[in-house]
């Protein structure tokens, strides 16, 4: 079960142990899910984007997009691939948002440690990975949900497909594609861990705390799960 399965990457900037100042001299963009109920502001541009074809993210944003039967939106790509972008939970302003009563939760087979959320309103996937055990102050979010500070859509260009190894179909990843993750991807993802470790890890953002079930349910608490397997005929 990928923790880290994204797939554009458009090269943000080299992730910095301390997040705040990069992300502060940069306009917000708005998360906002479909319907709209659902909306926070994130600060600055992503540390990375990529789409992830790992059968475990595809597999969950798939079964979102059954449940919610086109009322959501859907953080699958056009080449299959789940559109990610990784910020910062200091970089995530929740004012006026009371985001934990609005999500339901979502993991991979029963043991499952990896938790994914989405909107309780209209089904659209938020985080793509996270819970507990994530390792790193940072979270996934559906791209696709993302708004530049002048309400146009947030679309990076050049980004990378990752994780074609683990993908449902390997040979139909398009390119630009990788077979595990881009190297400046994973040094976002170990520069996170390492900041999580140092205490560096961007879990407030200035306006309360996020330290609660909409970033760290525990996993063994989640009872919806998505069986891979039964996902496999899934294409988009």
């Amino acid at each position: 079960q990928a923790i880290l399965a994204p797939a554009q990457e458009s090269r943000p900037r080299q992730p910095s142990v301390a997040p705040t100042a990069r992300a502060m001299a940069g306009a917000f963009k708005r998360w906002q899910c479909a319907c709209g109920q659902v909306h926070f502001k994130l600060r600055g541009e992503p540390l990375a984007v990529f789409n992830c074809h790992c059968r475990s993210c595809v597999s969950v944003a798939a079964h979102c997009d059954a449940k919610a039967c086109g009322k959501n939106t859907s953080a699958l790509t056009d080449g299959g691939g789940v559109a990610k972008a990784l910020y910062y939970l200091l970089d995530v302003d929740l004012a006026g948002c009371k985001l934990p009563e609005m999500l339901a939760f979502v993991k991979v087979g029963a043991t499952g440690t990896n938790v994914r959320s989405y909107t309780k309103c209209c089904g659209t996937l938020m985080n793509t990975a996270g819970g507990s055990a994530f390792p790193a102050g940072f979270r996934p979010f559906n791209r696709r949900c993302i708004r530049n500070a002048d309400g146009t859509a947030f679309e990076p260009e050049g980004v990378v497909n990752v994780m074609a190894k683990y993908a449902h179909d390997p040979q139909a990843v398009p390119e630009p594609r990788r077979s595990m993750i881009s190297a400046s991807i994973a040094r976002t993802f170990v520069a996170g861990v390492v900041a999580k470790r140092l205490g560096c890890s961007g879990i407030r953002s200035g306006r309360g705390d996020l330290r609660g079930p909409a970033f760290f349910s525990d996993g063994a608490d989640v009872e919806e799960t998505v069986d891979v397997e039964e996902t496999l005929w899934v294409r988009h």
